[in-house]
């Protein structure tokens, strides 16, 4: 895959064998959970789960990402998955705006 350039969305499915580079900031969208598997962690002295990792990997082919949607005037769908989407909303300025959402159960 080419570098990244800012404001790149790349969707990375649950189970891709991935790495991070520095200067990269993202947004991780998954369900609370305990499980991470490292298979290296660049200098860092954390414990590795080598085969755990490669056990629970998905290494099927690449799935094609789609190109962002204009849904509305301030409205694009980024990643549409089966258990999420991922929207940019672009707010006109100094417009006000709150979230109506349930929270997750056990959430903090």
């Amino acid at each position: 895959m080419a570098p990244g350039r800012q404001s790149d969305i790349v969707f990375v499915p649950a189970g891709t064998i991935h790495a991070i580079g520095a200067g990269v900031v993202l947004a991780e969208i998954q369900q609370r959970s305990d499980a991470t598997f490292r298979l290296f962690d660049y200098g860092r002295q954390r414990e590795l789960h080598e085969d755990s990792a490669v056990a629970v990997s998905d290494a099927g082919p690449v799935r094609v990402q789609g190109a962002p949607r204009r849904l509305t005037a301030a409205r694009t769908v980024l990643v549409a998955d089966p258990h999420f989407v991922l929207e940019r909303i672009d707010l006109a300025a100094h417009s006000i705006w709150a979230l109506d959402a349930d929270r997750e159960p056990g959430s903090w």
